[in-house]
């Protein structure tokens, strides 16, 4: 029996894959956890997800907001 051309992801892996922790969002603005929440409840981040009381960040749309300097 042939493999599938593409590895099959886990609905885990494809969220892992396509989006940030708020951790690594803190590392990459180089500013704390809390200045992050901070900024999610003023939306001042785009691309932010919330499933349930897991709230993660896209990270394409992360990554062009960082690429314009972190203005909306």
């Amino acid at each position: 029996m042939l493999a599938p051309p593409f590895p099959t992801l886990t609905k885990r892996e494809r969220l892992e894959s396509a989006t940030y922790r708020i951790p690594q969002v803190a590392e990459m603005m180089q500013v704390s956890e809390r200045h992050v929440w901070r900024m999610i409840d003023a939306r001042a981040i785009p691309g932010v997800i919330r499933l349930g009381r897991t709230v993660r960040v896209s990270k394409s749309i992360f990554d062009r907001f960082l690429s314009e300097g972190g203005q909306r």
